[in-house]
This record gives C-alpha cells, sequence and structure tokens, in this order.
C-alpha cells in the first residue's frame, strides 16, 4: 500500500470516528447516556463505547462451522497385513485398512448431517444412532474380511503343490456370507437418508398433533379443489381465480389442455374421492391412538420374567432373568418380537396383534393362570373412563397449495385412460 492510499484510509478513519463521536455527544446531552440504537451503530463500523472512550473494537477471527463429532472403531491392522501378504506380491501400507473404514464411516456421517438438515430435530437422534451402528457393524465385517482372507494364502502365494483345496472352499463361502453382511450394512445409509420422510409413526410422541394438523391440512384441500371446481364451472376459465396463485393456475390449464377428457375439469372426481378416503382414514388413525392412549394397561409376572407394557416407547417388552434358550429365542422372533440391547428386553411394538402373539407363547403366560388377554381386559374394565377435555384446534399441516396440486397432477398421470366405473357410497360422492 502505498503513502497516499494510506493517507486516504487515515482521513476516512478520522471521518468516521468523529461522526461516530457526535452520535454519542447528542445522546450524552439528550437523553444522559448512550442509546441502545447508537451502540449498535457503533459496533456495526468496528467501535465500541466504554469509560467515556470511543475505541475500536479487536478484530474476532470467524470461527468455522463445528464439525460432527465422529465415532470410529478399532481395526485390526496386523491381521489387515497377514490378508494382504496372503493374497498379494505387494507390500502392506501400514494404516491403509484403517483408512479405508474411516473414509466409509466419514461418508456416513456425511449423509447423516444433510438428513438432520431436512427433517425435524426429533429424528436427530435416530439418525445419530443409525449412523454410529452402520460405523460399529461395519469395523466388524471388515475386521472378519481380513480374518477370512488370511486363513488360506492364494494359490499364486502359496503354489499348486498340496493345496488344502478344503479349507480353500470353506473360505470361499465364509467370504460370500461376508459379502451379504456387508450389503446389508450398508442398507443403513439408505435408513438414514428416510428416517423422518416416511408416515406419521405411532412412535412419535407428538403423533396425535401431527395427524390432527395433517387432516386440517386435507380438509382445506378438499374445500379448496370443490371451490376451484365452482368458480371454473361458473367462468368456463380458471383466469382471476381468487384461490390460486398465478404458476397454480398456469399449471392446471396445461395439465387440463393434456387431457384426454372431452370436459376436463381442474380437479376431477377422483381427486376429490382420494382425499376424501385420506381424510377419513386419517381421522381414524387419530381415534385408534386416542383410544390406545386412553387405555389402561397391567403387567405381569411369569415364571423366569416379566412383561412390561411401556406406553411411552410403545413397546411390549419381556424381560427374562437369564439368557432365553435357542428354541425359545426361535419363538420370540417367529411372533416378531426382537431383542433390544437399549432396553434389554425383547420387544415389538404395542398393538392388538402383539397380546395375540403372546397368547401363544403358554412359556410367558402370567403366574395367575389367566391368559395375558384376560388379564388386560380385567384391568380395562376396573378403569373408570377418562374425562375428554375440549381440544385446541391443530396448527395447519404446512405443506404448500402447488404440493398438493402437484400430487394431484401426479396421481392424474397414472391413471388409466378409460377407467373402469366404480360404483361409491353416496356419503363418498364428491359435491363438485
Amino acid at each position: 500500500m502505498d503513502d497516499k492510499t494510506q493517507n486516504a484510509m487515515q482521513e476516512l478513519t478520522e471521518e468516521v470516528k468523529e461522526t461516530l463521536q457526535f452520535f454519542i455527544d447528542e445522546d450524552m446531552k439528550n437523553h444522559g447516556e448512550v442509546k441502545e440504537g447508537t451502540l449498535e451503530t457503533l459496533a456495526a463500523q468496528g467501535y465500541g463505547y466504554s469509560d467515556g472512550k470511543l475505541e475500536m473494537l479487536p478484530e474476532t477471527a470467524e470461527q468455522p462451522p463445528t464439525a460432527p463429532k465422529i465415532k470410529y472403531y478399532p481395526i485390526n491392522e496386523e491381521m489387515a497385513r497377514i490378508s494382504k501378504q496372503a493374497n498379494s506380491f505387494y507390500d502392506y501400507k501400514a494404516g491403509s485398512a484403517t483408512a479405508e473404514y474411516q473414509q466409509s464411516v466419514d461418508k456416513a456421517y456425511e449423509i447423516a448431517e444433510q438428513q438432520k438438515q431436512r427433517v425435524e430435530p426429533q429424528y436427530h437422534e435416530k439418525i445419530d444412532r443409525l449412523v454410529d451402528t452402520y460405523a460399529r457393524k461395519l469395523a466388524q465385517n471388515r475386521n472378519n474380511y481380513y480374518s477370512i482372507e488370511a486363513r488360506v494364502p492364494s494359490i499364486l502365494i502359496s503354489g499348486a503343490g498340496n493345496f488344502p483345496t478344503a479349507k480353500k472352499h470353506k473360505q470361499n463361502a465364509a467370504r460370500d456370507r461376508n459379502m451379504g453382511e456387508w450389503r446389508d450394512i450398508q442398507g443403513y445409509l439408505h435408513k438414514i437418508q428416510s428416517t423422518g420422510t416416511g408416515g406419521i409413526s405411532a412412535d412419535d410422541p407428538n403423533a396425535i398433533e401431527r395427524l390432527q394438523a395433517k387432516l386440517e391440512g386435507l380438509k382445506e384441500f378438499q374445500e379448496l379443489m370443490k371451490s376451484v371446481n365452482a368458480y371454473y364451472r361458473k367462468h368456463k376459465t380458471l383466469d382471476g381465480c381468487p384461490n390460486l396463485k398465478a404458476e397454480v393456475i398456469e399449471s392446471l390449464k396445461e395439465s387440463m389442455a393434456r387431457s384426454w377428457r372431452s370436459d376436463p375439469k381442474p380437479f376431477e372426481a377422483y381427486s376429490l374421492t382420494n382425499n376424501n378416503a385420506d381424510i377419513r382414514r386419517v381421522a381414524e388413525r387419530i381415534e385408534e391412538l386416542k383410544r390406545k392412549n386412553e387405555t389402561t394397561y397391567a403387567d405381569w409376572d411369569f415364571d423366569g420374567g416379566r412383561v412390561e407394557v411401556n406406553k411411552q416407547e410403545n413397546r411390549l417388552q419381556i424381560f427374562f432373568d437369564e439368557k432365553p434358550d435357542e428354541d425359545t429365542r426361535k419363538v420370540l422372533k417367529s411372533k416378531a418380537f426382537k431383542w433390544s440391547p437399549k432396553a434389554g428386553a425383547w420387544q415389538r411394538q404395542l398393538t392388538s396383534n402383539a397380546f395375540w402373539a403372546v397368547e401363544d407363547m403358554k412359556f410367558i403366560h402370567p403366574l395367575t393362570g389367566e391368559t395375558p388377554r384376560e388379564l388386560q381386559r380385567k384391568a380395562q374394565a376396573e378403569t373408570p373412563p377418562p374425562v375428554h377435555q375440549t381440544e385446541q384446534p391443530a396448527q395447519k399441516e404446512k405443506s404448500s397449495i402447488t404440493e398438493r396440486i402437484e400430487k394431484s397432477r401426479t396421481a392424474e398421470k397414472t391413471a388409466p385412460e378409460n377407467p373402469a366405473p366404480v360404483k361409491a357410497n353416496k356419503k363418498d360422492e364428491p359435491d363438485l
């Protein structure tokens, strides 16, 4: 920087300080203190006011965004080296197995962070569990792979003399199993990418509120479709329709122009019928979840353990005093129970089918001699009916009208060209 430029910048700095000092003097004169707005102006210019003095604030380096904490699991480098020597003429590069594993885990964490940006915070914990499971299982799979590769050397390394053919066949079978496990582990990446993008699970603690919001959105969309169709019947055009934006009107007009129907409508009858069906389905599910929340369940002891109804986790859980034998585990799996290390129990989703399943499992029947379903009926009969309170209206679903119309257009594209007439109930007929 030359002297001329440096002098110009110095003069500019002095002018800024004089202007800021003027603001300070005016505040002190009129208010007896420096107002908050003036302090914000000073800070925007890189200055502060302290102890009656105007001072330039120290420059602070911009902090880079905090990277997610990645958890790696150990890779057996020694076994990786031995497997390399048994199958290749090239030397093993120290640390290459760990580096390859960590690269895959880094990619999984990157996918997880991207998914967190797309879904609600309530799904973040589940995504963290999935990516940690991926990292742990991948390490186990890679270590098993190196162990398998080290069992029998390649024939190119050892030579054909006295080659252990039988052992090589076993090694190849183990390789196939290991590769199948690896493919299953890669499926965790798809699970991460799909977390929070599906339907509303009964496991969601806010399931009823979210379903009510969805229901309100469906009802609103139903009324919108009916009003748009009514406007089109009256005016024979969508231009000027007060319920739609200009881009939505153009989209509907293009769709109607492509229609094979002789007298196309903005929203055909099947669109309203399908939406009505969705409204009934969501309403029925809300009622089902409400009944489930109000239902009283009974836990029970059996010979060798205890069964608990965990409404908070939405699970029917079986706790054994000791690890069950192989035959018992096969029965549990056949009844859709899965082992949960976190809960320390065999569990499945809390549904009416879960109690039908344990009805056939005599080894966990209550010590009282009753069946599990008899025990539940007794507990529910002894519980007084709940007192219903006035519900607050749910917040409407945030999906845009454009998204709903695009969904309706997609359904129209996939509809058959000559659809067979469907006999609908009178109450299901849409008001066109």
